[in-house]
């Protein structure tokens, strides 16, 4: 099975074949899918990423990962920046978080079907741990508006922040807050959460409907009608709008 390689700068993955259908993830640029099935104008993807299965449009442009280098792979830290064809001086927006794969890591360029791309940004080692730099990079990530099946600066939901988050720090999460409480070590108790744990929350079923980052013991960063920065006791998590609980704590997952 071929795998593809995403050269636009987002993706929408639709949970069905039309285009009103739920958003239920994105691809970024670099980002790398395997074609599943096809129906008229639209493509059965799984993201390599995190094995996310749903449909794309046809019409997306992407190139066989076989056809380009992909041994030298960036992670892109800025919240947004360019791509430049370096004949025409064409720009192409890419957000944080894309996968840039250098040819000429000190000049920053790259080749796709014989053109040579210039990146205007910065980026990070994507095979290295960025632990000393997870902070600024929550901060940066302030007040992104939220959006149901985001995962990029132009809107992001809750599991999309955790999971670009720990992207950074070499770490795969699951798409979804339902199956990344899954992952990591249980932390018993908020007292005994440490910086960039992960907080789980349940509505009255049982089901997890929220994750955030933590902070310390008293806050907790997450995406809930924007990124933001909130109190957390052990009930959960206190609105800013009104003093109440907007979400209930369930567990807490260590990761790294």
């Amino acid at each position: 099975m071929n795998t593809e390689i995403s050269l636009e700068s987002i993706i929408p993955i639709r949970k069905d074949s039309f285009h009103s259908s739920e958003m239920v993830s994105q691809i970024l640029y670099g980002e790398a899918f395997q074609i599943l099935g096809d129906s008229k104008e639209w493509l059965y993807i799984r993201t390599i990423f995190d094995n996310y299965e749903g449909w794309i449009s046809n019409n997306q442009n992407f190139i066989s990962k076989d056809l380009i280098s992909t041994i030298n792979p960036h992670v892109s830290s800025d919240l947004i920046c360019y791509i430049k064809d370096v004949n025409n001086h064409y720009k192409q927006p890419v957000f944080m978080g894309s996968t840039i794969y250098f040819q000429d890591i000190e000049a920053k360029r790259f080749m796709i079907n014989g053109v040579e791309y210039c990146f205007e940004g910065n980026v990070l080692n994507a095979g290295l741990n960025q632990k000393d730099n997870l902070l600024e990079l929550l901060h940066s990530l302030l007040n992104i508006p939220y959006l149901w099946g985001g995962c990029s600066i132009s809107g992001i939901d809750c599991s999309g922040f955790s999971q670009l988050i720990y992207k950074f720090l070499g770490i795969k999460l699951f798409r979804d807050a339902s199956l990344q409480v899954n992952q990591g070590n249980l932390v018993c108790c908020l007292d005994d959460s440490q910086f960039g744990d992960l907080a789980f929350f349940d509505n009255e079923n049982g089901r997890i409907t929220h994750v955030g980052i933590l902070l310390d013991k008293n806050r907790i960063i997450h995406a809930s009608g924007r990124v933001k920065i909130s109190y957390i006791d052990e009930k959960g998590i206190i609105s800013d709008t009104n003093n109440k609980y907007s979400h209930k704590l369930k567990t807490i997952k260590r990761i790294f």
